[in-house]
């Protein structure tokens, strides 16, 4: 039955009818109007592979909707699909992906979680996600969610500080960039020029010192003038980077979240998430923003990411459908 659900869905034959009968042998199964005919793509990375086939099992298992496995090498061109998952860009995905945007096809995007990532075993952790978009910042106010998952981590949202001197960057890795650069969020793919234009673009506002973390992962990171390299790993590296940070500023960093939590200001020039708690503007770096619902961000937060079990038990397909951010 997949087969011939496959062979419509290519040629869009599943749009507007009000219902479809496919043969199977003898049978006849009816695949009712409102069904999804869902393009699950898989990734070249372990991980990614891994979460679109427990993302394929959970759609197949716990609803109604129909999940087909995509070669992202073999599939390069858009297909006739009313909703697409990735994990992921690499390779020709960023292509896929924003064919699929340009299409108005429902996405659904997962990369790397903002909390529970998990050590040592690389699939054991949290893994976050967002509809029609890289960050889910569209729809996130709408979430309104329950404080459950984020106590899961017990994790501590400490008192504002408002006595640090440094302005911290976070920065990109090359990966990350040179996506950015490809879709036109940058000027440039080169991460440590950017993080130079932002060192310039702060020091335009402010005579405190800076301080400028690269992201851990890349290995070509190396120190730019002007700033103290702040390159102590893991996470208690990190906390103690932080000491006297007078607010974070990034494109989209998670360090702007790790700060929010301890209580340090954040501006985010891009897309990220904590965008929402903070400003863009970098001439207000002396006049930082302290919102007051730091916890229901939290708590919404929690909700944009999943364990790959939830996954593949379905909740995570069932919960989006159910907030309707997938039609």
């Amino acid at each position: 039955m997949e087969s011939a659900l496959e062979a419509r869905a290519v040629r869009g034959s599943m749009q507007d009818r009000p219902a479809i009968v496919v043969m199977q042998g003898q049978a006849q199964t009816q695949i009712k109007s409102d069904t999804l005919i869902v393009g699950v793509y898989s990734s070249p990375s372990r991980r990614g592979k891994t979460i679109v086939a427990n993302m394929y099992e959970g759609i197949k298992a716990r609803s109604a909707d129909v999940p087909i496995v995509r070669d992202h090498k073999l599939h390069a061109k858009a297909d006739n699909f009313r909703a697409v998952v990735f994990y992921g860009l690499r390779d020709n995905l960023l292509a896929l992906y924003l064919e699929y945007r340009r299409k108005n096809v429902a996405t659904m995007f997962f990369d790397m979680g903002y909390w529970g990532r998990g050590k040592g075993e690389m699939l054991s952790g949290y893994h976050r996600v967002a509809i029609n978009a890289l960050q889910p910042n569209a729809y996130f106010w709408s979430l309104n969610a329950p404080e459950d998952r984020f106590r899961r981590f017990r994790l501590r949202i400490h008192d504002w500080r408002k006595s640090g001197r440094e302005v911290f960057i976070a920065g990109l890795s090359d990966k990350n960039a040179g996506v950015l650069h490809r879709l036109g969020l940058i000027h440039t793919p080169d991460p440590t020029r950017y993080a130079e234009w932002m060192r310039d673009e702060i020091r335009k506002h402010t005579d405190r010192p800076i301080a400028y973390r690269p992201k851990p992962s890349w290995k070509g990171a190396r120190p730019i003038n002007g700033t103290r390299y702040a390159v102590k790993p893991g996470l208690d590296g990190l906390l103690w980077e932080l000491r006297d940070a007078w607010a974070v500023v990034t494109f989209r960093s998670n360090m702007t979240i790790s700060g929010l939590m301890q209580g340090i200001p954040c501006f985010v020039v891009g897309d990220g998430v904590a965008g929402l708690m903070g400003y863009a503007d970098l001439s207000k770096i002396e006049e930082p923003l302290y919102p007051d619902n730091r916890e229901q961000f939290c708590f919404n937060l929690a909700y944009c990411q999943w364990h790959f079990q939830e996954m593949k038990d379905g909740d995570c397909w069932r919960y989006h459908k159910e907030k309707g951010l997938i039609p």
